[in-house]
């Protein structure tokens, strides 16, 4: 192996993760033609395609896949080795990988800065790399190793994942400037009306609950992204749920507006997951213990 092959077996690693040239771009910070001719350049050292690409999708040959487990087990030594390194020095050295949902910046309760401003006065010249994605990427990167830590709503944590939960995130179901129920008065507001209004659904949320226990929402579209439920939401065609920390900007300028807030109303379980098995370095380990302590009072172990 010379570093070339492990700077190339990086980047196919990234793209298999992602599903795609395209969605590892993000973490790759390179050009689409570069990312493809570095799969092409692995592919030639090797002397095997490792997957297909092109009007069909994206997916890993057999060779792929196997090349996909043993890089598993090489870069897992490869940190094991870093982190020998940094214990025989007694200095913490590398990154932490932490993968986080849009919009939680918003969130009083967040304090992820304070746990990134702790870690930074304790293990100086430690980087950070962020990655923001639904849950179900997140949880799946942190299973397969691409993140270090995850934060985020999870409805089911696989057993391979050790979660603690954070803080809570309250949401309302909201409507914008133009749509009919905005200026409609509260005791006006009927089960049927939501029923039969477009609804915008947040997917990975909602397989928290059952939509039976509130109404039977008239779904009409979905993102997993909070940004684009709030363009949704705004443009007074749809009604759907928004964190309310997320909406509180728009209802203070009168562009949003919370329907049936006491009956309607959720709250969800933020959680920190990392992986069970995974030996983790000395400065994932402390960033862990500084999420958690930042947000002590409100910490709870799921089981």
């Amino acid at each position: 192996m010379q570093d070339i092959d492990l700077k190339l077996l990086r980047v196919f690693r990234a793209v298999a993760h992602h599903g795609g040239f395209v969605a590892a771009q993000t973490e790759l910070g390179v050009s689409l033609p570069t990312i493809s001719n570095q799969i092409k350049q692995l592919e030639e050292r090797l002397g095997m395609r490792l997957c297909d690409r092109g009007s069909l999708g994206f997916a890993l040959t057999p060779q792929g896949k196997l090349l996909i487990s043993a890089s598993d087990a090489l870069f897992s030594s490869v940190n094991d080795f870093r982190n020998n390194v940094a214990e025989l020095a007694h200095k913490p050295i590398g990154e932490v990988k932490l993968g986080i949902v849009d919009s939680l910046a918003t969130d009083p309760m967040c304090r992820v800065p304070q746990a990134i401003f702790a870690l930074h006065h304790n293990f100086p010249g430690v980087s950070i790399r962020f990655f923001i994605g639904p849950p179900s990427e997140l949880d799946s990167q942190v299973l397969n190793g691409g993140l270090d830590l995850a934060i985020g709503l999870f409805p089911a944590i696989p057993p391979a994942l050790d979660a603690v939960k954070l803080f809570e995130e309250a949401h309302g179901l909201f409507c914008g400037q133009g749509h009919p129920m905005f200026h409609r008065a509260e005791n006006e507001i009927r089960s049927s009306d939501l029923r039969q209004s477009a609804y915008v659904s947040w997917a990975y949320q909602e397989a928290y609950v059952s939509l039976e226990a509130n109404a039977r929402f008239n779904i009409q579209g979905g993102t997993p992204f909070i940004e684009g439920l709030v363009y949704l939401m705004l443009s007074g065609a749809y009604i759907g749920y928004l964190p309310r920390h997320v909406a509180a900007k728009f209802v203070a300028e009168d562009r949003l507006r919370e329907l049936l807030p006491a009956e309607m109303a959720r709250t969800f379980d933020v959680s920190l997951i990392s992986r069970r098995s995974q030996r983790t370095s000395a400065v994932v380990s402390a960033f862990r213990q500084e999420l958690v302590t930042a947000h002590t009072s409100a910490v709870v172990t799921l089981s």
